[in-house]
């Protein structure tokens, strides 16, 4: 850890001397840390180390990191603002919980292939998994901090082509450690004609996966967790696809049911319940339920389990080939002159590597004020598209295409990309006012990549 970071501390004074024992121990630590503390790149970060074995019997331990600084900035808004509360300020501790479980996930995919390492069709399956879980917890991170923007009425679905048979069956799979580990029971059936739909796949799997979290947190050990969905034709071409999420846990108190869909808000504390959580789960669940214009129901009895039935409503796409033209449209950027400005060396290895496996030409910049010297000193015809971080040193992303703009000859005119972890939509309204021709949020996609620079060239 030491040749890692030079200076970092740990906020729980137990965590060097749990860490030191994996040295001797099986096992695994889930722990907090802050990296340069009270300084001005402090950043606070989720960590879990765990011990893994190779076939042949040695030992590795495998870390990994979860920067949370943006939920630390939340945490802290949220103290400061006049409807502040000990709920709220309890939100970023108890959210840990709720990011750990796609965490386990990855770590728990990647140890079984590991094993499976000489077997490409298992490893391949476990590989998908944990990208599965990786993009999960981008959302999950993504619906957090844009509560406020649900709560106003900004929030817009933005629908695309999903498989929704296989998609919730690997979704369901994050939770195997845990039902696993607390010799739970899961009963999973599906009973549907159509499973390709259209609609906002990130918002559908929030959905699911808080309930299901719920369910398992919320069963004692050997209990039993049911999984349903079933599709209900309204119309040619539109059906109400229902799931049904039941377990035998606790239950929740007549009292408490009427208020579950209130933010910040929690039947027992996790004192009480011996579960931590964050108490916004099922607001966030109701309000993207209303979004999507479906509906939400809860039966339960205190001691006797809980079921949850939520209704969506979702157009459905019958020939494979309209998925094809919708989502998969083959694109040939070959040979096209890509400037990527990124003063990260891992991301722009990553970027870059991308773009030239699809066959385009890369030169890099590290930062704004190099990206500008290349622009004025190269030919105009050099660069078919400029690829621009925001956040960079000596000069950022918003000056650079400023500076860009007025430069004589036609260079003016050259088509630039925000390529940003600067996410949501004010991010890309801000990139858009500062003269870029489009926006596109990290991590990189890049068949969203290459839409979007296909599009630019086309303008």
């Amino acid at each position: 850890m030491h040749s890692i970071f030079k200076n970092f501390e740990y906020p729980d004074a137990t965590t060097n001397d749990r860490l030191i024992a994996l040295r001797t121990h099986d096992g695994s630590v889930d722990f907090e840390v802050v990296i340069h503390p009270r300084e001005e790149y402090e950043a606070q970060v989720l960590a879990k180390s765990k011990v893994f074995r190779y076939p042949n019997g040695e030992r590795i331990i495998i870390t990994v990191f979860l920067d949370i600084s943006n939920m630390v900035m939340l945490k802290k808004a949220l103290e400061q603002a006049k409807e502040g509360s000990e709920a709220k300020s309890a939100f970023l501790f108890n959210m840990s919980h709720d990011l750990r479980t796609p965490l386990n996930a990855i770590i728990g995919f990647s140890e079984l292939m590991k094993a499976h390492w000489d077997d490409q069709e298992v490893s391949r399956d476990y590989l998908d998994k944990i990208d599965e879980s990786s993009q999960y917890l981008l959302s999950l991170i993504n619906n957090i901090l844009e509560m406020s923007k649900i709560e106003s009425g900004k929030e817009e679905l933005k629908e695309k082509p999903w498989d929704i048979y296989t998609s919730i069956d690997n979704l369901l799979q994050f939770f195997e450690s845990d039902i696993r580990q607390k010799n739970q029971t899961l009963n999973y059936s599906v009973n549907i004609q159509h499973n390709m739909i259209l609609t906002d796949s990130l918002k559908i799997r929030e959905i699911y996966v808080n309930l299901m979290s719920n369910a398992i947190k919320y069963t004692n050990e050997g209990g039993t967790i049911s999984f349903s969905l079933e599709e209900i034709e309204r119309e040619k071409g539109l059906s109400d696809y229902k799931a049904i999420i039941q377990d035998t846990g606790i239950g929740i108190s007549k009292e408490y049911l009427p208020h579950i869909f209130e933010s910040f808000t929690r039947q027992r504390t996790s004192s009480e319940s011996g579960v931590l959580g964050t108490g916004l789960g099922m607001p966030i669940v109701k309000k993207l339920v209303n979004l999507m214009h479906g509906t939400i129901s809860i039966e339960s009895e205190e001691g006797k389990g809980t079921t949850v039935v939520v209704s969506l409503p979702h157009r459905y796409i019958i020939e494979e080939q309209e998925v094809k033209e919708v989502d998969d449209k083959e694109i040939d950027l070959t040979g096209k002159h890509i400037l990527l400005v990124e003063d990260n060396d891992l991301n722009a290895e990553i970027a870059q590597t991308l773009l030239e496996d699809k066959g385009l030409k890369v030169m890099r910049a590290k930062d704004g004020l190099e990206a500008v010297t290349l622009v004025k000193e190269k030919a105009v015809d050099c660069f078919d598209c400029i690829l621009m971080d925001i956040q960079m040193p000596r000069m950022n992303g918003f000056e650079a295409c400023k500076v860009i703009r007025f430069l004589p000859n036609n260079r003016s005119q050259l088509p630039i990309i925000a390529l940003t972890a600067n996410a949501f939509e004010e991010d890309r309204k801000d990139c858009l006012e500062a003269g870029m021709s489009e926006h596109v949020a990290k991590p990189i996609e890049i068949q969203s990549l290459l839409q979007t620079i296909e599009s630019v060239l086309k303008k």
